[in-house]
């Protein structure tokens, strides 16, 4: 039996339960779960994710036993989960999982071979395998391929945002946006994706690395982390104050709100050859309008998924970082036990937390 965080509707708490887990099969690896961060498409999921489920993405743990034909961790590593992937298709093949062409359906889909691995004990299944993790539990069924093993003496709390939140918002930075030395960076939203490119931002030597946030506590944290310049998003002509930082408009902007209203902001403050990134849809699919029509002419619109990342080659190079005290993962993160986990989410669903984390119990 394992403990898990089980969501059974849209709007109403989860309650801790003890389900069954399916043993680890071909290509599979069994996860003690030490640590989860929590991110923003869990708060989404339960509009999506067949219910009753269990959620989490950002997993890490200790390998506790591996299925057939696992030869790339051992019982015993220490790993970080990430997204899952197909690894067979076009895309996937060519090093790009996160365009993996089953994408949406291994992330949300819950299942695996047809069916979730956890069960009540009466047999009622629970869905189990959002992002091939399902990591707000005590263990979790992973895969061989989204599993990364990290020899770094970290601490599991700061771990776990790498698999998701940390990879999206360093990587946009690192592997898409690619800046030089004084280029101009604009993020909107300083949150568990917008921090970790702020870090990104200040460890390639952007200037200025401007944050727009609308909680000046976020603001705060957003210049402890290498932010040159922070703005209040609800003060008035932003744009201009933006152009003005950054002498008629940023090299680079990141939007990690998902709201229209930012994603046309990102627009109008970059410069003319400049790049907009997105990390989160607008509106949640909807339509919506494009303000400035320069953005069809002059600039570049790139959607961005999970940093354009391959999990094995960027988490343990962030692994690193956190060992060289280069990402500050101790301002970046709250830690919460795993009994709290419905404070947790409200945390950072409220922004009070910017990356919230449950640690999991040591004896379970």
């Amino acid at each position: 039996m394992i403990r898990a965080a089980v969501t059974s509707s849209v709007d109403g708490p989860v309650h801790i339960e003890e389900l069954l887990i399916d043993d680890p099969g071909p290509g599979e690896v069994l996860v003690k779960i030490r640590a989860s961060g929590i991110c923003h498409t869990d708060f989404l999921a339960p509009q999506i994710v067949p219910l009753p489920a269990v959620l989490g993405h950002e997993g890490a743990g200790e390998v506790i036993a591996v299925g057939d034909g696992v030869d790339s961790v051992a019982i015993g590593d220490r790993v970080v989960g990430s997204y899952g992937y197909c690894g067979q298709c076009p895309r996937c093949q060519s090093g790009a999982p996160y365009h993996c062409s089953d994408f949406s359906r291994i992330q949300l889909g819950s299942r695996r071979h047809e069916l979730p691995p956890l069960h009540r004990a009466d047999g009622t299944p629970v869905s189990g395998a959002f992002f091939e993790q399902s990591s707000f539990a005590t263990h979790a069924l992973m895969t061989a391929r989204n599993v990364v093993p990290v020899t770094q003496d970290v601490p599991f709390e700061y771990l776990a945002p790498l698999g998701c939140g940390v990879l999206t918002g360093f990587g946009s930075v690192s592997n898409v946006f690619r800046p030089s030395p004084g280029q101009g960076i604009v993020v909107l939203g300083a949150g568990g994706v917008g921090l970790p490119a702020v870090m990104a931002a200040k460890l390639a030597g952007c200037d200025p690395i401007v944050a727009i946030d609308v909680k000046p506590a976020r603001l705060a944290l957003a210049r402890e982390l290498g932010a040159t310049h922070a703005i209040d998003g609800l003060a008035e002509d932003i744009v201009a104050s933006v152009r003005d930082l950054t002498h008629g408009g940023a090299d680079f902007c990141l939007e990690t709100v998902g709201q229209a209203a930012t994603f046309n902001l990102a627009i109008d403050m970059a410069k003319s050859g400049g790049t907009c990134g997105f990390v989160v849809v607008p509106n949640l699919g909807q339509p919506f309008e494009i303000r400035n029509g320069r953005a069809l002419l002059s600039l570049t619109l790139a959607g961005i998924i999970e940093g354009r990342a391959a999990p094995g080659s960027l988490i343990g190079h962030l692994a690193s970082l956190i060992a060289a005290g280069e990402l500050p993962m101790d301002r970046y993160t709250t830690t919460f036990e795993f009994d709290d986990v419905n404070e947790a989410l409200a945390a950072g669903q409220t922004g009070s937390a910017a990356k919230p984390v449950l640690r999991m119990p040591a004896t379970s």
